[in-house]
């Protein structure tokens, strides 16, 4: 089975998607990254900002989450990987991808 989670911005791959949803498999393996054009059953919508980490780089996560645009494309497909919701950050500031001290919090 399928998971998906949904937010106003996912950080991934050195981009910002904007309105976008995170596909993984039910052993957390990362499936892709979809634009959100509608509602999708069964998918979780997040508040605010999500940052994928490969789970080799999760034990330092409040560095690789400050660092998210220098993980290499290539670990997700090898990795299983890790969701964070970021709070406490301003959404004007998640467009630009930039990291102005927030807290962030692990969703799965």
């Amino acid at each position: 089975m399928k998971r998906r989670f949904a937010a106003h911005f996912v950080w991934f791959a050195g981009r910002v998607y904007p309105m976008s949803y995170v596909e993984m498999d039910e052993k957390g393996s990362f499936l892709g990254l979809y634009p959100l054009a509608e509602e999708i059953a069964q998918t979780r919508f997040l508040n605010g900002v999500l940052v994928l980490l490969p789970e080799s780089l999760a034990h330092d996560a409040a560095y690789w989450i400050a660092h998210w645009r220098d993980i290499p494309v290539e670990r997700f497909s090898s990795e299983r990987v890790h969701l964070y919701q970021l709070e406490g950050i301003a959404l004007s500031s998640a467009k630009l991808g930039a990291d102005d001290g927030g807290r962030y919090r692990y969703v799965q």
